[in-house]
């Protein structure tokens, strides 16, 4: 059987031959709208692909800040102040020296006025105890002093304040200054005290 090969092929040439220009002008418009859809398609995934990455990013950060957040305050919970008596007792278990150290007090359990004392810096695992003498009627008395907060620098320049209903929080310069201010001084600590205060290593200090 003979295929006429060349007869089909001239059928498809003069076919090809009768295509009008719309119909021409039709296939170029299908081909260029598909070629944008594929565009904005990618784009679109473009899109998402970054926002997703972007949010992954912004979780991180805030997850690696809030760790961080964590172990500054874990670290400067590491000071204490406390009041007894005559003396204040200031303890670092931290492997960082605390500086500028505030202890707000007043005199007696029912004392209206506040108290301020500025203590310099406490080296790391170590214990400083400042022992206080008042003076009445030209007499030197023994105070009783209790506590109402305190208030210090870390070793990255952060300040921290202990507040009975929220505990150890974080706080700024202005702040602090704000809360010195307030305070009032009802004589010269410096004529309060008794003898230089004792410094005492820490033998059970986790950091030392």
């Amino acid at each position: 059987m003979r295929i006429h090969t060349r007869g089909a092929a001239a059928r498809r040439a003069q076919d090809d031959d009768n295509i009008s220009p719309d119909e021409v002008a039709l296939v170029d418009v299908t081909i260029n709208a598909v070629v944008a859809i594929v565009a904005v398609f990618g784009l679109l995934l473009s899109g998402v692909g970054s926002l997703l990455q972007w949010r992954t990013t912004k979780d991180q950060l805030e997850q690696s800040y809030d760790a961080k957040g964590r172990d500054l305050k874990e670290q400067a919970a590491l000071f204490d102040a406390r009041v007894d008596g005559d003396k204040i007792f200031m303890v670092n278990y931290s492997p960082h020296t605390i500086r500028s150290v505030d202890t707000y007090v007043r005199l007696g359990a029912s004392g209206k006025k506040e108290l301020f004392f500025n203590a310099p810096d406490v080296p790391p695992c170590t214990s400083v105890t400042y022992q206080f003498r008042a003076k009445k009627a030209g007499k030197s008395v023994i105070p009783d002093l209790y506590l109402n907060t305190y208030a210090y620098k870390d070793w990255e320049g952060r300040y921290w304040t202990f507040s009975g209903g929220e505990g150890l929080i974080w706080v700024d310069y202005q702040a602090m200054l704000a809360k010195r201010k307030k305070a009032q001084l009802m004589m010269s600590w410096e004529e309060m005290l008794k003898k230089t205060p004792r410094q005492v290593a820490l033998s059970d200090c986790p950091a030392g």
